[in-house]
């Protein structure tokens, strides 16, 4: 299981390397897709991609730890791999945290990209809300959105395995 960072460090570093605007909202969308598809292909709501659940904000699913730190871009294109602040980070700075070297985790996230990084952050935003999706079912179709709301793995396995067949 990676942390949050290093899942986004791999979209991030695709994105630079062919030169596709990623900003906070798509980012977040890449990673609920990516989390979704990896539950759906292991064959288990309990085969987390990424070590922090998924919550229903108003936009979509969201990743709190990767909403911290890019929400200083606002809608600027995030450009750089993010770093990880430790605990005392004004007496330690920052470390680096690498995307995965796993070959068959590289392949499935590559996937992913290919599949969804011609979409704008609204294009997979507004995918996000479909009826049926595990963010419209956590939010009883968008009209209960409530902050800090996890959308159970379950929810989010069933939905992707189902189109995964």
């Amino acid at each position: 299981m990676y942390n949050p960072i290093q899942i986004a460090n791999f979209f991030i570093l695709k994105a630079k390397e062919e030169n596709i605007k990623v900003g906070h909202l798509k980012l977040q969308k890449l990673l609920y897709y990516a989390y979704g598809w990896y539950l759906a292909v292991k064959g288990s709501a309990q085969s987390q991609l990424f070590s922090e659940p998924i919550q229903a904000w108003k936009y979509g699913p969201v990743v709190p730890s990767i909403y911290h730190e890019c929400k200083s871009y606002g809608d600027e294109i995030i450009t750089e791999p993010l770093k990880k602040k430790p605990h005392f980070a004004n007496i330690y700075g920052y470390t680096e945290v690498d995307p995965p070297t796993d070959a068959e985790d590289v392949e499935f996230l590559e996937k992913v990209w290919r599949t969804y990084k011609n979409f704008t952050g609204f294009q997979l935003s507004d995918a996000t809300h479909s009826e049926g999706s595990p963010w419209h079912i956590a939010t009883e179709g968008g009209t209960k959105v409530r902050f800090g709301q996890d959308i159970d793995d379950n929810l989010i396995y069933d939905y992707f395995r189902e189109r995964l067949s």
